[in-house]
Formats: C-alpha cells, structure tokens, sequence
C-alpha cells in the first residue's frame, strides 16, 4: 500500500514510520517515488492550514516541459486528495491560470509566480518543482508555497529510476513541448528556455531572466532564491562576460534589493566594491542586476555569464556551505 494511503489520523507519526523503513537515499520505481514524494510533502506540512491547492506540472530544471512533469502533478493531485484535500483546481482551470496569465514557467515556482497563479485561481496553496535528468535517475524536488506569505511552506525530494518508461516520457515530453507549446508558434516555444534560464547549486537557484545592450553596455537581470533554508551569500563583482569573440569583461555595477526589479533600478542600488551581500529568506527571490561595460554584442547574444559567489551560509544552523562557486548561463540572448 502506497505511504499516502496510509495516512489517517495519525497521519504524522505514521509517515514518519515510513520513511524510516523506506530509506530516502535509495532510487525508486516512478510508482514508488512519487508516493515518497507525496509523503514527504505531507510531513513537511505537517499540521498546517488545509485550503484550495493548486498543482502545478513539474518541469525539466532548464525550463522544459515534458510528459514526467505532468504525470508526477496528476498523481500527487490523487495523493493529496485520499489524504483529505478536497478542493484541488482542475486542470483545466491551472492551465488557463497559466495562459492568461502568461507566466513563463521555467524552471523552479517561485514565489512570485506561485502568488499569482494563487489569487488568479483563488487557491490557498500551490504546488510545483522541478525535476534533472541525471545518469540512472530523475532527481525531483518539490515544494509547497502559502500564496498569503509567498513562503515555501513544505518541501520534498525523492530520486526516481531512469527505466524505459520514464526514459519514454521524458522524450515524449521533450518533442512535445517543442511541437506544440500551447498557443505559439511552433518554431518560436523552443527559444523560450533560452529566455529565462535556472540553475541550482547547494539549495540556492540562480535565475537569469533577461539581458539587454544600449550601446557597449549590458545590463542583466538575475533572481536569487534560498530554496531549502535561509542563507546568507555574497555575489562577487569578479562575476563576467565572455562575447562571442572571446573577449571577458567583468561587472563594473553590481546591485541587489528585496523589491522587484524596477525598484531594484531605482532604489537601493549601489556600486560596491566588495560584490553584493545577499541574505535570502527561504523561497523569496532577490531580484539584482549585473552591468557590464564595453561589451561588443554580435548576433543578438553573448558566449557566457558567469556568476561567481561565495560564503554561503544557513543562517538558522549557522552551517557553512560552498565557499566559492560559480554559475554559468551560455549562448545568452541579449536583447
């Protein structure tokens, strides 16, 4: 019997029994992932407030889409409701949220995103993640947001075997978001990745979501989001863009703040010497840009943007992470 069914009025202490006889460590068959998953997500809540849930498709890291997402949202879908959500959207009903919205799902739900599809959909809850294509398995992790707070409320993880079937969903899922995308141009949705790109490294997902030139100069916008704790980073302003022409220029501005980005341009933005100090409030995104001077932009994109960063640190453990690491965004478009 799958962990979610056995959830009951004891639900907490029962799937803490689970887990400890089903070691997280170990790869599982799809049926058997997902239901770790949904009992993972169940004991993270825990107690917390039950309301309208919204269940978002999951998608590749990069951005894509692909069949896996889709079926890992349907059965977490039935997973919550024998547990006893009875409120649920509708599928039909998210993806016209998403439509008409016109949220670029790419990637991690973020706060931002995750709120609007919430009051859009007038749910309490919403529900999304990610998942990477890894050698032998599919590494997924998934997270609750309170659309009031915007906060990541629950979060859970499970590694999933890379066996024909999912093999054949991930391919199918993959030709399918490139055919179709919806409601585009069917030569236009594969460009959309490339737009706003995510990459993760020790629970911090760096966003870049676009780069413009005036001139010599590019201005990018970056998102910083803790997605496991809170953290305490610094953004180095030896962080650099490499042209196609293989010249490497690095920030001459470097700026952060906690509103959205055009707030970001207009207060709070300072050049420092030092790079920028970020304490990042688990599931909320730091929006920043990254200027760089002399810039020859050929071809409407640039090589490489790497972000260099360092100290991380869990602020409510006090644990120091990576000490200095670096993110690297290739073939940018640069509008």
């Amino acid at each position: 019997m799958s962990a979610v069914r056995k959830l009951g009025s004891m639900g907490i202490l029962i799937l803490s029994l689970l887990l400890v006889a089903v070691p997280s460590w170990g790869q599982k068959s799809l049926s058997d992932g997902v239901d770790e998953l949904a009992a993972k997500l169940a004991k993270s809540y825990g107690d917390g407030k039950r309301g309208k849930v919204a269940i978002v498709p999951l998608r590749e890291l990069g951005g894509g889409e692909n069949l896996l997402g889709t079926y890992i949202a349907d059965t977490l879908t039935n997973s919550f409701f024998e547990v006893g959500y009875r409120d649920i959207v509708e599928r039909q009903m998210l993806d016209r949220a998403i439509q008409e919205l016109k949220l670029s799902l790419t990637g991690m739900i973020d706060a931002d995103s995750a709120k609007k599809i919430g009051k859009f959909l007038h749910a309490d809850l919403v529900v999304g993640g990610t998942m990477t294509d890894l050698a032998g398995e599919v590494s997924v992790n998934c997270r609750i947001f309170s659309v009031e707070t915007g906060q990541v409320v629950a979060v859970g993880t499970t590694k999933i075997v890379k066996d024909d079937n999912v093999k054949s969903m991930l391919a199918k899922g993959t030709a399918k978001a490139g055919e179709s995308g919806g409601s585009g141009s069917p030569g236009v949705e594969p460009e959309e990745p490339s737009r706003e790109t995510v990459q993760e490294i020790q629970g911090i997902s760096f966003r870049l979501k676009s780069c413009t030139h005036r001139g010599t100069t590019v201005d990018c916008e970056v998102s910083v989001t803790a997605l496991d704790d809170d953290a305490r980073i610094r953004v180095a302003r030896e962080s650099r863009l490499v042209d196609t022409h293989g010249n490497e220029t690095e920030t001459s501005f470097l700026s952060f703040s906690s509103g959205d980005s055009n707030r970001s341009r207009e207060s709070g933005s300072r050049q420092t010497s030092d790079g920028g100090s970020l304490d990042l409030v688990r599931g909320v995104a730091r929006i920043g840009h990254l200027r760089f001077e002399g810039v020859e932009v050929a071809g409407g994109q640039v090589s490489l943007i790497e972000v260099r960063f360092s100290g991380l640190t869990s602020i409510s453990t006090g644990r120091h992470g990576v000490r200095d690491a670096r993110i690297q965004f290739r073939n940018v478009k640069v509008k």
